[in-house]
């Protein structure tokens, strides 16, 4: 049987104003750690750390430290 394989990406070290595939890095206004913004319809945040699992079928990516910024139900 094979296994997804599993990727973690840290944007933490990475400069301010670098673009990478996911977005452009910036400084989280919450805790001052780099990270990538994301705009979902649950809530804004800035994802720090994230693992990519590639399957089968596609790639789910899924944060693993993140800050939330905002709640746009709110």
């Amino acid at each position: 049987m094979r296994h997804p394989m599993l990727t973690v990406e840290d944007f933490t070290g990475l400069p301010e104003g670098l673009r990478v595939e996911e977005g452009t890095i910036l400084a989280c206004p919450r805790c001052g750690r780099n990270g990538v913004g994301r705009h979902g319809w649950e809530s804004e945040m800035v994802i720090h750390v994230q693992t990519l699992e590639l399957m089968g079928d596609g790639m789910r990516d899924e944060p693993r430290d993140c800050c939330t910024l905002a709640d746009p139900a709110a």
